[in-house]
């Protein structure tokens, strides 16, 4: 799609639509990106038919959920998912349509007919108190949640034609009247997208963290949405790099001594690891240092030096699930005993390949049309002002203070996982 400015703007333009025909979301991508002073926007439009009758309603909600069951197994009411969070907006029409303009000329025929000629012979005093009761109401629910008094949701009637991006535009001049465009703004604290990959095979939803555009034609926004006129579009969030002044470039050096005590054996083993740099980038190697001094009377028989990524589970399903991303063994020309000084240098991979395709394995959000990557180290944005760090987790501790492991614990339940890389050196020692 091409717009008709003189400069030129070329879309990759993203649509779907409901069964039924009615409604089509347009999207110019999926992933947004946290860049840690600011998110991007998820920028939209949403185009109505001619089809959707003028008593019926448009909603667009935003959902931000953390699924720890299969989606099949969710009967009776159970489901195995908790909202992390929910915006919602009232889209189509833009004005609050009261009940007394829902109602038909068929509306005789019904049976609550009586009950209605009844109620209508009422004070007129009392019929508009409730009008304007019922509609205030419905003002509020259509408003923007606010937190910490800063706006985030979404956002449709409040835009303008300035505020439109080169993609919405080119939309609302193509479909016109037809054409309702549309804003998300995340709030800082939301999490980021992380996916447990499922087996090959399986089709349910995966695993995790994920974020959810459903628009629906319907009534009322908690009524049942009619599964022939919804449509729902799974996007996700990432997280950027910091910036080049914020980037640690010093090395990293982990050691650990271990006494072995045995009967007829004794003496220490020094182990030393070290990394060129802590931070990392998707697919980039690593190269790892390690270095063994044998102070005790037996050999190393066998080294392993491995790339490992930590899942911590939070909210309703706690754990710690580690993953072996790349790995590596050796077993000659390991040190003896009383050997000292035993250097050791080798370069581990962290790109998604295809041993890595199994169950278990966290990724930056699963979406099966589009490249995938493992999934980016959690960072807790905990502000230097604990106070309006609590406030802004909804935190109720009265002292932050002297709650600062209560802090960190609130925001790793806010995000749900928690990811985390680590490399980890292990050596077995024996009697040759």
């Amino acid at each position: 799609m091409v717009s008709e400015t003189p400069q030129g703007y070329f879309f990759d333009v993203l649509k779907k639509s409901t069964p039924d025909g009615k409604l089509s979301i347009y999207l110019d991508r999926r992933t947004f990106i946290d860049h840690f002073d600011y998110i991007d926007p998820i920028d939209g439009v949403l185009t109505i038919s001619k089809d959707v009758r003028n008593t019926d309603h448009v909603f667009l909600i935003l959902t931000c959920a953390y699924r720890y069951g299969r989606d099949d197994l969710d009967v009776l009411g159970l489901t195995f998912q908790k909202e992390i969070l929910i915006y919602t907006q009232h889209l189509w029409p833009t004005h609050v349509v009261h009940e007394t303009e829902s109602q038909t000329g068929d509306v005789k025929w019904h049976k609550k007919w009586r009950r209605l000629k009844r109620n209508k012979k009422k004070k007129t005093d009392t019929t508009t108190t409730t009008t304007t009761a019922t509609a205030a109401t419905a003002e509020e629910e259509m408003k923007y949640n606010q937190i910490n008094n800063e706006p985030f949701g979404i956002f449709s009637q409040s835009l303008k034609d300035s505020d439109l991006s080169p993609f919405q535009a080119r939309l609302k001049a193509k479909y016109t009247e037809q054409a309702v465009p549309f804003r998300v703004i995340l709030p800082p604290s939301s999490p980021s997208s992380v996916a447990i990959q499922p087996n090959q095979g399986e089709t349910h939803k995966p695993y995790g963290v994920t974020y959810e555009l459903t628009a629906f034609v319907g009534k009322k926004i908690d009524d049942n949405q009619p599964t022939c006129s919804t449509v729902t579009i799974v996007v996700r969030k990432l997280i950027a790099g910091p910036k080049l002044p914020n980037r640690p470039i010093h090395p990293v050096v982990e050691s650990i001594k271990k006494t072995i005590s045995l009967a007829c054996y004794s003496g220490e083993l020094h182990i030393k690891a070290s990394i060129e740099k802590p931070l990392y980038f998707h697919d980039e190697p690593i190269c790892i240092s390690v270095v063994l001094d044998n102070f005790s009377q037996l050999a190393v028989r066998k080294l392993q030096i491995a790339v490992v990524q930590a899942a911590e589970m939070y909210l309703l399903t706690k754990g710690v699930y580690r993953s072996t991303i790349d790995g590596h063994y050796c077993k000659e020309n390991l040190p003896q005993a009383g050997q000292q000084d035993w250097r050791y240098t080798i370069t581990l991979g962290t790109s998604l390949t295809d041993k890595l395709l199994k169950r278990g394995v966290a990724l930056d959000g699963f979406i099966r049309q589009e490249k995938n990557w493992l999934a980016s180290s959690t960072i807790l944005k905990l502000s230097s002002d604990l106070d309006s760090c609590l406030q802004l987790m909804q935190n109720v501790n009265t002292k932050p203070e002297e709650n600062l492991e209560a802090t960190i614990k609130t925001n790793k339940e806010l995000h749900g996982i928690v990811i985390s890389y680590c490399v980890r050196v292990r050596c077995w020692i024996g009697i040759r």
